[in-house]
């Protein structure tokens, strides 16, 4: 091996060792009278050899394969005469190595996505952001969980959106999720470079908010079950999303003071917000209210009921109707978007003013805040209304 240093016996003149070494290329001895002591063959051995293994390889001769990659190098940085910042060799090394420790520390996206969900969770994610963020993760780590984070390309991000066969807007959704876990790779010294960063980003369509006329919510309501009515109407009449529902508690609704609590651990942003309570959705708690329990005691039971609801009426409910009623219906009323974000726990008042407004007319909105339950005002009487406005 060339970096190993010989020491040998000779016999010249009165030099009785010798130790032999290469260096820089070039070989070398040096002569020595006695073997032991400071001054001795055995101590500069030692000395050379721990200098030659703490340099390694620096000091060996160039190789023709290292010779040849010099000269291509200067081939491809000639090529390149004229860029503002002129290609250094040094410059490649660093890259090639900065890329190879990266290799040899990353981890696998599932282990990566574990990390991430440990993190949101340790930061008081709600539980509906952290069931969102869980299960686009799995969609992904299904596929890709045993790859290295630093393998995955652009153009395997690209892939993987495009196939989904997603609307544009929850293709967008995984894409953000995507984005966030390798953001947290980076953070970990698992890759250097986000690959959601430059990928695929389908363009959404805005369309108009879909909601249900007056005589349409009466019809909802009276074909309801009493155990489908008490949510039904918190959606309609509070704007609070089903997830959150799901998760609300009788001894959250305060019928007296009429505000419905939505706790931080419950609500999606995580953050607690108070729903005023108007006094036709009062009139539907009423005959329903309990001091304590879910409203919700089987959320697949409710979503299964709301299936049987949509068979018996007459109209298809589009996506998030509740939520949307409440807030066009609430905006044409107060003509107040601040007051309809702080229900509806939006951060964005301008945006929820430029989704809502104008969707619905006053004579409607009296109208919608008019259906109560039979013991009040008759539904029914609602419903052979016309849409007024």
């Amino acid at each position: 091996m060339r970096n190993e240093v010989i020491m040998r016996r000779i016999s010249y003149r009165s030099y009785r060792w010798e130790v032999v070494y290469y260096e820089g290329g070039k070989r070398y001895r040096r002569r020595f009278v006695g073997k032991a002591g400071e001054d001795g063959a055995e101590a500069f051995r030692k000395q050379k050899q721990e200098e030659l293994d703490d340099h390694g390889s620096k000091h060996d001769p160039i190789t023709d394969e290292e010779r040849r990659a010099v000269h291509s190098f200067r081939e491809q940085a000639a090529a390149m005469e004229g860029t503002p910042t002129p290609p250094k060799l040094q410059d490649a090394v660093d890259l090639y190595f900065e890329r190879a420790g990266i290799r040899k520390r990353s981890l696998t996206c599932s282990e990566i996505a574990e990390s991430l969900k440990r993190r949101i969770a340790a930061e008081g994610r709600s539980e509906v952001h952290q069931s969102n963020v869980t299960y686009r993760l799995k969609a992904f780590t299904d596929k890709y969980g045993e790859w290295l984070a630093c393998d995955v390309s652009r153009e395997v991000i690209d892939d993987y959106l495009t196939h989904l066969g997603l609307a544009a807007q929850t293709v967008n959704n995984h894409r953000r999720i995507l984005h966030q876990l390798f953001a947290h790779a980076i953070r970990e010294g698992a890759t250097s470079e986000n690959p959601v960063t430059n990928a695929v980003k389908p363009k959404v369509v805005s369309n108009r908010t879909q909601i249900l006329n007056p005589k349409q919510v009466a019809e909802l309501m009276e074909k309801a079950t009493d155990r489908l009515i008490p949510a039904l109407a918190i959606s309609y009449f509070a704007g609070v999303r089903r997830s959150e529902i799901e998760r609300l508690d009788w001894a959250d609704i305060d019928l007296e003071d009429q505000h419905i609590e939505i706790h931080a651990e419950k609500a999606k942003s995580a953050k607690r917000r108070i729903v005023p309570m108007s006094d036709n959705l009062k009139a539907w708690l009423i005959p329903h209210a309990q001091e304590s329990g879910p409203v919700i005691t089987s959320p697949a039971i409710h979503r299964n009921e709301l299936q049987d609801l949509a068979a018996k009426i007459s109209f298809k409910i589009p996506a998030n109707a509740g939520r949307h009623c409440f807030a066009s219906y609430h905006l044409a009323k107060h003509e107040n978007a601040d007051k309809l974000a702080r229900a509806l726990g939006h951060p964005d008042a301008s945006l929820v003013y430029n989704t809502y407004s104008e969707l619905v007319k006053p004579r409607a909105a009296a109208t919608y805040w008019a259906i109560t339950p039979p013991s009040h005002e008759k539904v029914t009487a609602i419903r052979n209304q016309s849409n007024a406005g």
